[in-house]
């Protein structure tokens, strides 16, 4: 899901947030041994679109990717009330910058 933000008519910042699934392969060159995973994965991005013209434009974006390793909840009770929580551990993290050229095919 992404929201655009219009600044004025030749920057348009956007933001937002992908769901998605990450598949894993691995081998080892030593030994050949290979395995694979498949986890729930996230991530946020940020950036902007630079419009030269009507139709075209340059985009900047930052991203930040993680695949979750782990999920965990639990349920408690005490004399301060009860509760619920559901938490993801995730020890790596991936970090992208990029850029290209965006085209309008509609009206803006």
């Amino acid at each position: 899901m992404t929201g655009y933000l219009k600044v004025n008519p030749k920057v348009e910042p956007y933001g937002g947030f992908m769901l998605g699934m990450g598949v894993f392969n691995v081998t080892n060159p030593d030994n050949q041994v290979s395995d694979g995973a498949t986890k729930f994965a996230w991530g946020l991005k940020a950036g902007a679109n630079i419009w030269a013209s009507e139709r075209v434009g340059l985009k900047l974006q930052a991203s930040l990717l993680s695949a979750v390793q782990a999920f965990g909840g639990g349920i408690y009770f005490g004399t301060g009330g009860a509760g619920a929580g559901v938490t993801g551990v995730s020890t790596f993290y991936q970090f992208v910058l990029g850029g290209g050229l965006v085209f309008n095919l509609g009206s803006r």
